[in-house]
């Protein structure tokens, strides 16, 4: 499963979406001295099943992680709870790199236990 965010003209609910993901490109505009050659802001989120683990993958298209930044230690609120969720309740592990051609990738890997339930969709794990 794989989700890009389509360009605001494409989709009603975008431009609410794409606004809140671009703010320091159109601040960057508003500056007369400024070219604005940054791509379009992207969150692309991916998902697959591989040896009985749920691997997920959140990346942009942003500026990366800061050279000093420690994973471990830290980032905002929003980060210390997905990194508590994924690493004690879900007993998985979550890794924050920067991607080679800029921006950051979160991954993120979930042990599926055998014969659990889908709280979604309320089916059978798998075996």
């Amino acid at each position: 499963m794989e989700h890009g965010f389509p360009p605001a003209d494409e989709d009603a609910a975008a431009p609410a979406l794409a606004d809140a993901l671009r703010p320091e490109a159109e601040v960057t505009a508003l500056r007369p001295e400024a070219e604005v050659t940054a791509p379009r802001p992207e969150v692309v989120v991916t998902a697959h099943r591989a040896r009985k683990q749920l691997h997920v993958s959140v990346t942009d298209n942003g500026r990366g992680l800061p050279e000093q930044f420690d994973a471990e230690r830290g980032g905002n609120l929003g980060l210390q709870i997905v990194r508590a969720l994924v690493t004690g309740e879900l007993r998985g592990t979550i890794e924050l790199r920067n991607c080679a051609d800029g921006g950051t990738e979160a991954a993120i890997v979930v042990p599926l236990a055998r014969g659990t339930t889908d709280r979604l969709t309320g089916r059978a794990g798998p075996p």
